[in-house]
């Protein structure tokens, strides 16, 4: 297990194979006229476009914690930048 300052980053490498195989069969489901939909309060069926969010949310991912990460990254990055 790799373990660094980015866990949900981590989470998110260790899944990526899974994922990129869910994301195709996503795909292919569409490519097949089979397609997500969730329903509203009123019982009305909404598509799914965006599956990205089902997928990480399967694999355990905190997507709000995978962005406070990425800001935290790009923040470490400035810093190297600059006492380079």
């Amino acid at each position: 297990m790799i373990t660094s300052s980015y866990p949900e980053h981590d989470r998110l490498r260790e899944c990526a194979e899974l994922r990129v195989a869910l994301n195709e069969f996503a795909a292919w489901l569409s490519d097949h006229s089979v397609h997500l939909v969730r329903y509203d309060d009123a019982g009305k069926d909404r598509p799914v476009t965006v599956i990205d969010g089902l997928i990480a949310k399967f694999l355990g991912v905190d997507e709000v914690k995978l962005e406070v990460e990425r800001q935290a990254m790009v923040a470490d990055l400035r810093e190297l930048a600059q006492s380079a």
